[in-house]
């Protein structure tokens, strides 16, 4: 473990100390109170880097001196965090500070796999899917999504999480690209998830399969070989029956070992399930994976990016009677043709089509997703036109078209006072949209 010199700690803390707005008495302060508080951090640069994340929030004199005490006092308490209190108690302490909302985000993250990047559009979609981004918190012209990403790049600010922007001129989702954890942080992550119970995350190391087996599970992840989770059994069902949320993330196996029908077969006994996320899997040949399990299932939202269906899975989905957000992501579905029928989809209120390289011809039937508010699709480069069904909702208020050909969108255009040949199937929505990137116009 490298310690770190006097010199570089004196330098870190006048950064912080630069961006306070107080008096130079206070500061010449708050300086001495950021040496102490260095003290505690054993010379580990994470530590340090942490706690200069924490103070880089805190503006005066006040502020600084509270924390001094508050890591004082947690630090005397003489709790172990994590496994064999491997947890430096000055990371376990930026949680303490962290406000209320961002303590979930921050926990979420530990359900992906260690050392990985996240992609920050996904991960957006699934705090939205879980509650954790508050209506109420909007500001101004604010998206859930732009909320999500201010949650992201507050923890960024504390130093608790990586960020990466999306290069300069690059086609983007979102500002921010990806984000990563650091290993203490991982273990951070999961030490408190055990101690609220909030997820249950089954690796190949039995050190991260928490909590005891008697206790309910509100939320399950597996990162498994593909063969190992055509095998998993889920718990019984009085330890299942609060369950919400089931995150596949398979690691890298066999995937002609991998039978979908067993595990979905089990997730459709999963009466309280709302969010399902099946993550980077190949279910070219599994055409059963879509068949009647999914229709039992009590979804309000659902996901898929790289689960590679050939066949057209609207058929299944629409009959999911509270699915009220569905995300058809990069590589979800390699067909050319979608129906979306009549009755179908009765409570959909946002759909989001990203990636969909073969799509050639969507149809849209009258009478199908009869609330549909929202409509994002984003870089469907073969799709030809929209709907003609899309001029019988009534309730569409919003439609985002991004990355699309431009002789996609010259159909839907109105210039020199000329229509496109679509222009009419979309006339009557309040708002839509061309744009080279994308912004979400659902919550997931």
């Amino acid at each position: 473990m490298m310690l770190m010199n006097d010199r570089c700690v004196i330098v870190d803390i006048n950064l912080v100390l630069f961006k306070c707005y107080t008096s130079y008495e206070d500061l010449d302060k708050m300086e001495e109170l950021g040496k102490k508080m260095l003290k505690y951090c054993g010379g580990l640069p994470l530590a340090v880097v942490v706690l200069g994340g924490i103070l880089r929030t805190k503006r005066t004199l006040k502020e600084w001196n509270e924390v001094h005490v508050n890591i004082k006092s947690y630090l005397d308490r003489g709790e172990k965090i994590g496994k064999e209190g491997e947890v430096p108690k000055v990371l376990a302490y930026s949680y303490y500070d962290l406000p209320w909302q961002l303590k979930p985000c921050f926990l979420y993250l530990g359900k992906f796999k260690e050392d990985s990047d996240i992609e920050v559009a996904s991960l957006y979609q699934m705090w939205i899917g879980e509650g954790m981004i508050f209506e109420n918190d909007r500001r101004e012209q604010e998206t859930m999504v732009d909320v999500a990403e201010r949650y992201l790049e507050e923890l960024a600010k504390r130093c608790m999480v990586e960020i990466k922007v999306h290069e300069d001129g690059k086609h983007a989702v979102t500002r921010l690209e990806s984000c990563r954890l650091h290993d203490l942080m991982r273990d951070l992550c999961l030490a408190k998830a055990k101690e609220e119970n909030l997820y249950k995350l089954v690796d190949q190391s039995t050190s991260r399969d928490s909590p005891p087996a008697f206790e309910a599970q509100y939320g399950l992840v597996l990162h498994l070989l593909p063969e190992d989770i055509s095998k998993y059994n889920f718990l019984p069902k009085d330890q299942t029956k609060h369950l919400r949320t089931f995150l596949c993330d398979p690691s890298v196996g066999q995937w002609e070992c991998f039978s979908g029908v067993r595990i979905m077969s089990q997730v459709k006994n999963l009466k309280m399930l709302r969010v399902l996320a099946i993550l980077s899997s190949n279910m070219a040949s599994q055409r059963c994976y879509f068949k009647s399990p999914l229709r039992y299932v009590g979804l309000t939202r659902l996901r898929l990016s790289g689960t590679k269906i050939e066949e057209d899975p609207m058929g299944t989905l629409e009959k999911l009677p509270g699915l009220r957000r569905l995300v058809l992501g990069r590589n979800s579905f390699l067909g050319q043709e979608m129906i979306c029928r009549s009755m179908g989809f009765p409570q959909l209120k946002h759909l989001e089509l990203n990636g969909l390289g073969n799509l050639k011809l969507w149809k849209v039937d009258d009478g199908a997703m009869p609330k549909l508010l929202t409509l994002g699709i984003d870089e469907c480069e073969q799709l030809e036109m929209i709907p003609d069904g899309l001029r019988c909702l009534t309730t569409l208020k919003d439609v985002s078209l991004a990355r699309m050909p431009e002789k996609f969108n010259n159909r839907i255009r109105m210039e020199n006072g000329q229509q496109g040949v679509d222009y009419d199937k979309i006339s009557n929505v309040p708002s839509v949209k061309l744009r080279r990137v994308f912004t979400f116009v659902s919550a997931f």
